[in-house]
């Protein structure tokens, strides 16, 4: 019943229903905005989901509604997929920027209050699924230009088979590990849906995740820590 509260206006303007890997993103995105929570979060798509289109949605949904001046900066493996993505979510009144993970320093310079991720695991050099990364420059370059206002938004996107993305070499440093999935004998790891706000309401008490049945095919979703250490 929550999760469709908070989904109800997004869903109003979609014009549909959302399925429930799509909620499981949505609902504690928009937690957190009503809130007025820092949404920095890595995103984990199961096999069998992508939930890239319905965060571009969202993306649209937030400049349109509540902050038309907002500028957008979109990264993918390739540049022509970052400017595809960008000219879909274009507007007159603020700048959308496209980028590639392959070359995070080209984006120095540049501010904006929302910058989605994409596929961070074909960086190349800078995936941070690799041993030897260089994430540090994605981080680095993009990290501290997003602005601190409310309305702003931090995800960083991953398809992989591969659960506890938190280990991954290059994200050690950015992800909070006591929000991470459950160990494999505890769950199935991509059926919990991980949100600062869905532990908001137990106030510094121990944290604990939400966890969905093990039959779930669900995102997961991880804060990130934005000021690297």
């Amino acid at each position: 019943m929550k999760t469709a509260v908070y989904t109800y206006h997004f869903r109003r303007y979609l014009g549909r229903n959302l399925t429930r890997a799509e909620a499981a993103v949505i609902a504690p995105l928009e937690k957190m905005r009503v809130r007025r929570l820092e949404r920095r979060l890595l995103v984990v798509d199961p096999p069998g989901v992508d939930t890239r289109g319905i965060l571009c949605a969202y993306v649209e949904y937030l400049r349109k509604r509540y902050n038309p001046t907002s500028d957008i900066l979109i990264m993918t493996q390739s540049k022509e997929m970052s400017v595809y993505i960008a000219r879909r979510l274009k507007t007159p009144d603020a700048q959308t920027y496209a980028a590639t993970g392959r070359r995070p320093g080209n984006i120095r310079g540049l501010t904006y209050d929302t910058a989605l991720l994409f596929d961070i695991q074909d960086y190349g050099v800078c995936s941070p699924a690799r041993k030897n990364n260089d994430f540090r420059r994605v981080a680095t370059a993009v990290f501290p230009v997003i602005s601190s206002n409310p309305n702003s938004l931090l995800i960083l996107h991953a398809r992989a088979d591969i659960p506890h993305l938190h280990r991954w070499p290059g994200l050690k440093e950015y992800t909070d590990p006591t929000f991470s999935p459950h160990p494999p004998s505890e769950s199935t790891a991509y059926g919990a849906t991980l949100s600062r706000a869905s532990t908001e309401s137990k106030a510094h008490g121990p944290r604990a995740s939400a966890l969905g049945s093990t039959t779930d095919n669900l995102p997961i979703l991880i804060p990130l820590k934005i000021t690297p250490i």
